[in-house]
């Protein structure tokens, strides 16, 4: 294999290299913002959308490389939303169905609570809830404060945890109540506990996905890890519109809805788990109602957005409607929403 072979860039001399390259020059912009757009992004990211117009480069403006970066970003922010609803309402669910099974809500850290004897609960939220000292002066910002300055855990490991094999030391630790712990939780630790806790031979994964409408636990997980996937993508502001996304199988009116002309492994697919996962697309009576009220009602918005045209110096609107339609559609193609699917949604 060969070795990596550094090349210096600088924005203004990847700009000129993008022109000799055969894209056109800017429209609406001038250099300088151009240049300070693609400075605030990163080369590297622009170079992943530039490269999404490869086979007809020549048909496209630097402007419209930055247009889909800025639909994405856009894009990117409403899909994190959903994530973080899903998130909230799973969160909700574990709580829940582990407190129908015990009246102990320490019972997290009881060894025999777990499917396997080597589970461990990660160091990143056993960190919230170490024992230090304080400022005497420190005001209550948060609930983790609250908490540790209001109850000991000695105490309750007495009460609750008395003689019994626990998983973890609970040296200068002040363990919280598990409806605690998930608050502070991020979504893989919350995926673990729900795919490894038993409480009274009842599996939680089992419970939980029971919830969500699932009985089959392997399709439950696929869903999780597909939620799990494009969250982490949208929180470290990944490119989505024209990835692929790990499958999931579809059922219900979610399976009516893919129909044949959507891309199992789109990120419009990815759109309607997270909609199934809320119980949501009960809402709508086919897909091409779906599309109209969530991906036609988010290309309008991204036109206005506020904070989109302060960062483009207003280019959106700069756009008519017929340049603006033209990479709308590029952007449903690379979204999994196919050709057939897209013309019988403008004859409707």
């Amino acid at each position: 294999m060969a070795t990596y072979e550094y090349k210096k860039l600088n924005s203004k001399d990847f700009i000129s290299q993008l022109y000799k390259d055969g894209l056109k020059k800017a429209r609406y912009l001038n250099d300088e913002d151009v240049e300070q757009i693609i400075c605030e992004m990163g080369i590297f990211k622009f170079k992943g959308y530039f490269r999404a117009f490869k086979f007809n480069i020549s048909n496209y403006s630097i402007e419209d490389v930055l247009f889909l970066y800025l639909f994405d970003r856009y894009l990117s922010k409403e899909l994190l939303g959903l994530c973080l609803t899903f998130e909230a309402k799973l969160k909700s669910v574990l709580v829940e169905q582990s407190y129908e099974q015990t009246e102990n809500p320490f019972f997290y850290l009881i060894k025999s609570n777990y499917l396997s004897e080597k589970f461990k609960i990660k160091n990143e939220i056993l960190e919230n809830w170490k024992v230090r000292r304080y400022p005497n002066n420190e005001s209550y910002t948060h609930y983790h404060s609250y908490y540790i300055h209001t109850y000991k855990f000695e105490e309750n490991k007495e009460r609750y945890l008395k003689n019994i094999d626990l998983l973890i030391s609970t040296q200068d630790t002040n363990f919280p109540p598990f409806h605690y712990l998930t608050e502070s939780a991020t979504f893989g630790i919350i995926k673990a506990f729900i795919n490894n806790l038993t409480i009274n031979n009842n599996d939680m994964v089992n419970l939980v996905a029971k919830k969500f409408g699932f009985y089959q636990i392997k399709r439950f997980k696929s869903y999780i890890e597909r939620v799990n996937e494009i969250r982490n993508r949208c929180a470290h502001n990944s490119r989505i519109f024209n990835r692929t996304y790990r499958s999931v199988t579809a059922f219900g009116k979610y399976k009516f809805f893919r129909g044949k002309n959507i891309s199992e492994h789109g990120i419009i697919d990815v759109y309607l788990t997270l909609y199934h996962l809320l119980n949501r697309v009960d809402n709508f009576s086919d897909f091409n109602d779906f599309y109209t009220q969530t991906i036609d009602r988010l290309f309008d918005s991204f036109l206005i957005d506020y904070e989109t045209n302060i960062i483009s110096n207003n280019l959106i609107n700069r756009y008519s409607k017929d340049e603006f339609n033209r990479l709308k559609e590029f952007i449903e193609k690379g979204m999994g929403i196919k050709k057939a699917e897209r013309a019988s949604r403008g004859s409707a």
